[in-house]
């Protein structure tokens, strides 16, 4: 990032579970918590990997609104940006879904 020169390292945890597995969700909450803690922009910062989840409640991925609010959007340098092409691009939503309107909201 041209205004964190000193960014130049990039740790990438990379935590999984087989589907089916009990507490998975809650799992995988407390261990985002944690990284967003940890790592809260004073000196280092989480970047969301768009393939992977985020969001975690207890229940499912993706289902935390503060998350997917302002989180994730915060993460990623250059969110506003990609959010115009796409309502440019796509002005009709034909290429969308309920979770993507609700993530570029």
């Amino acid at each position: 990032m041209p205004e964190r020169p000193e960014g130049d390292t990039a740790v990438w945890p990379d935590v999984l579970t087989l589907p089916g597995t009990p507490d998975a969700p809650a799992f995988h909450r407390e261990v985002e918590r944690f990284l967003l803690r940890a790592f809260d922009g004073a000196h280092a910062l989480p970047r969301v990997e768009w393939s992977k989840g985020w969001a975690h409640t207890d229940r499912a991925a993706w289902d935390d609104p503060e998350v997917v609010g302002t989180v994730v959007p915060a993460s990623l340098p250059g969110w506003d940006d990609a959010v115009a092409t796409l309502d440019r691009l796509d002005p009709h939503r034909m290429f969308s879904n309920a979770f993507l309107d609700r993530l570029l909201t």
